[in-house]
């Protein structure tokens, strides 16, 4: 989602994620399209994973809505019950430091890892490209270079609208949007205990994420709305797979 500030309040208008951005901590992920995001593998530590199956409850009060993601042989499947079809959703090819992600054919995007810059070129060959330039600043090249990113001890600069402040030894995490003059407003403050993630914005609404073992509960206004469960044990004879 991006949301644009006019005279008149505010329009959040959806846009789609872009596989390249910055992790800033607690699983939060800014991406080149201004989306914030959390990402599960990164809360539920499996990000590295070569195997893993991952079910997600969307109605977890009634125990519906479930939907089955697993991946091995660096290729994903997913299937709407744990007795159904699993259905191919895309693989991974190439070496480490350069990842096709392909559907079939079709390539998607491609990553490459070089000494002091990561990659992405898109099936119609656009390129993005985040260049390190140290000392905790970064830069995207999209041809003309219109973007930084500046991290310190307890902060990161977008340089895009939004500025993340890190304190209490990162238990706290505060989200700003900067308006042109510079002026800093409350969007949302992440505040992580041992067990648990509160998300909430100025007037202390939002949602709850609770960890259990290799599983977590998001909660909204004390309601479950939606688990995800991680079991590392693969399901190893996919056979009724649909392409």
């Amino acid at each position: 989602m991006t949301t644009t500030y006019t005279n008149n309040g505010t329009q959040t208008l959806p846009v789609p994620n872009d596989p390249l951005g910055f992790d800033l901590g607690n699983g939060l992920f800014y991406d080149l399209n201004q989306n914030l995001s959390l990402r599960i593998d990164k809360m539920l530590d499996f990000s590295d994973a070569e195997y893993f199956s991952l079910k997600k409850f969307e109605n977890p009060l009634d125990n519906k809505g479930l939907k089955m993601f697993t991946f091995e042989n660096d290729t994903l499947f997913k299937s709407n019950s744990e007795t159904g079809r699993f259905r191919y959703l895309y693989h991974r090819a190439g070496p480490s430091d350069s990842i096709s992600f392909m559907n079939g054919d079709i390539l998607k995007y491609v990553i490459v890892h070089r000494d002091s810059s990561l990659v992405c070129r898109n099936k119609r060959k656009v390129k993005k490209e985040i260049i390190t330039m140290g000392d905790g600043k970064f830069v995207l090249d999209r041809g003309n270079r219109d973007f930084d990113f500046v991290q310190n001890s307890n902060a990161v600069d977008l340089q895009s609208g939004y500025l993340i402040e890190i304190s209490d030894a990162n238990k706290l995490i505060t989200i700003y949007r900067l308006n042109n003059s510079g002026r800093k407003t409350v969007l949302y403050s992440m505040v992580r205990s041992r067990d648990a993630l509160y998300i909430f914005d100025k007037n202390y609404r939002g949602n709850k994420i609770v960890f259990e073992g290799r599983s977590l509960s998001i909660f909204r206004n004390k309601n479950l709305v939606e688990k995800f469960q991680l079991n590392s044990q693969v399901r190893t004879n996919i056979l009724d797979v649909v392409p």
